[in-house]
């Protein structure tokens, strides 16, 4: 399986590269069995096709730096690994604010990064984060008077010095999960959580992560169950997700994820 590596172009630093690649400061280069095969530019449809990582020299040289503490801005469409992404942005938008109220941040999330869906589960997900980055102390909540509760930044969340790019109108869980499992062709349960759990350091539970694997490729998506057929009366199939699953708990690309309306 080929290996998509970003390298700096002259005259720009490894940082400059990874951090925000574009035609003028980085290229792709193609690993294949350990030799570099072709040098691919950058550009939209590659970045976000290949989805190129850095090399590993950088990947070392991060491990060394250590932590990336989210008080300060992040660069454009991009999160640090080791925090939630949703996290990220939530921190991000009351620290800009000042204060926020839940319905500030729900659109910031939904309508500005537009990395939730604007309906009721964006709201559930909004309000559950909120209360998870309360109890932490990453958020503190200020009730007025007035009865209106605001949220203010509290300790700041740490990550590692590594970006990762997202693409507006997508969770970038949901996305970095077909992603890897369309780049990798199969990928396990368990394949999937190292990348998610382990390398990116999104999520912490297992179980979170199985939520979204579910809502990916649902059991039985594709065929037509017996207790729709009895309730409908038609020939009514489970909806396929963007994964297929297979048996062992395997898991291959089906379809793209549809943008958020």
């Amino acid at each position: 399986m080929p290996e998509y590596i970003l390298h700096q172009k002259p005259g720009h630093a490894i940082e400059e590269a990874v951090g925000n690649p574009d035609f003028d400061n980085a290229e792709i280069l193609v690993y294949a069995g350990g030799v570099l095969e072709r040098v691919l530019p950058v550009n939209y449809d590659t970045l976000n096709r290949l989805r190129p990582v850095p090399p590993p020299s950088y990947m070392q040289r991060e491990k060394v730096m250590g932590e990336y503490v989210l008080d300060k801005p992040i660069a454009p469409n991009h999160f640090i690994v080791g925090i939630n992404p949703h996290v990220q942005a939530i921190y991000s938008t009351v620290r800009e604010a000042g204060t926020s109220t839940l319905e500030d941040v729900y659109k910031s999330l939904a309508k500005d990064y537009r990395i939730l869906p604007d309906n009721s589960l964006g709201m559930a997900i909004v309000k559950d984060l909120i209360d998870g980055m309360n109890r932490d102390g990453f958020l503190v909540k200020i009730k007025k008077r007035s009865g209106v509760v605001l949220y203010g930044p509290g300790l700041a969340p740490r990550g590692k010095h590594h970006l990762v790019d997202f693409l507006p109108g997508f969770d970038p869980i949901e996305y970095q999960i077909v992603w890897y499992v369309e780049v990798k062709g199969m990928a396990s349960r368990a394949d999937i959580h190292e990348y998610i759990l382990h390398r990116l350091e999104w999520l912490k539970s297992p179980s979170e992560l199985d939520w979204y694997i579910n809502r990916l490729a649902p059991k039985g998506a594709g065929f037509v169950t017996r207790a729709l057929n009895k309730v409908l009366g038609t020939r009514t199939a489970v909806p396929e997700g963007n994964l297929e699953r297979l048996e062992g708990e395997r898991f291959t690309f089906r379809k793209p994820l549809l943008a958020f309306a």
